[in-house]
């Protein structure tokens, strides 16, 4: 992101769009602990040839977004008052709304991330994350030009979200979907 828009934008949005993207990455501290206490267990399940139930993918899901759901509301809302006050930028909001969007994206994408290495996948791990860069780049390299920081946001997104339907389909198929009580 950062690379294809010093090419393409001022030096001034490239910083701008760095602490759009910190700020926007807090909320992911959360589904990251989550994803690392996952893979062990899940890890451990497949070597001992023991079926992983989808419940595990699923309840992990649920939980993993708790922190990045609540700061993109609070982006959508005070996210133009904090970057004005706080770092004295009038511009930005919008980028710094749609990347914590994007954290929600993610934050659902690691547990699954884990449990695609843990089940050894490592190759449709690998996968996931090219189709995730191609998109990044290409959607940046269509948008930079005409939306600035607010069209790399976008593809930023929009490749997290490659990246957590894909994993989801993957593992819908491999440990199916969790039980309904």
């Amino acid at each position: 992101d950062m690379l294809l828009l010093g090419y393409f934008a001022p030096t001034s949005l490239v910083g701008i769009y760095g602490v759009m993207y910190s700020l926007s990455q807090f909320g992911i501290s959360f589904s990251s602990a989550i994803s690392k206490s996952i893979f062990p267990e899940v890890s451990t399940q497949s070597v001992n040839k023991e079926t992983v139930s989808g419940d595990v993918l699923w309840k992990s899901i649920q939980y993993a977004p708790v922190l990045a759901t609540p700061l993109s509301i609070g982006a959508l809302i005070f996210g133009d008052k904090i970057l004005l006050y706080v770092y004295s930028f009038n511009q930005g909001h919008l980028s710094l709304f749609i990347l914590a969007v994007a954290s929600i994206f993610y934050s659902a994408y690691q547990p699954m991330h884990q449990i695609i290495y843990g089940l050894d996948y490592p190759k449709v791990g690998f996968i996931i994350g090219f189709a995730s860069t191609l998109t990044n780049v290409g959607v940046t390299l269509l948008l930079v030009k005409q939306f600035g920081i607010v069209g790399v946001a976008i593809s930023t997104a929009l490749a997290l979200l490659v990246s957590l339907i894909a994993g989801a389909v993957f593992l819908t198929d491999k440990i199916g979907l969790p039980e309904l009580y």
